[in-house]
């Protein structure tokens, strides 16, 4: 399965809840994903930048202008966390995607 949402949601600092959903999703499309699972992305996933929509300190668009989500994701890629080849909604592939939108992104 595509993990993208949850990588990025580590790197992100992000909800406990994004564990309990991709439980859910890994269920409903008969995938194993288990405990060990989630710890195994926690303990190889950076920390990048935290994001907590409900404080008065760090903001949503504070990652905006760092990149946005996309900078993150890209560098996940350059880390080697990232299956670039992986499909999105508005480009071929996430390496298209980051090819197209990530300010950091070298010719290689």
């Amino acid at each position: 399965s595509d993990d993208n949402a949850l990588t990025l949601d580590i790197a992100m600092r992000g909800s406990t809840n994004t564990v309990f959903l991709s439980w859910a999703a890994a269920i409903e499309a008969g995938v194993c994903f288990t405990m060990d699972d989630s710890d195994g992305f926690s303990r190889k996933v950076p920390f990048i930048r935290k994001v907590a929509t409900a404080n008065n300190v760090v903001h949503v668009e504070f990652v905006h202008r760092a990149g946005g989500s996309i900078g993150i994701l890209g560098e996940l890629a350059r880390a080697g966390l990232r299956d670039t080849s992986v499909p999105t909604v508005h480009e071929a592939t996430l390496k298209d995607a980051l090819d197209q939108s990530d300010l950091i992104r070298t010719e290689n």
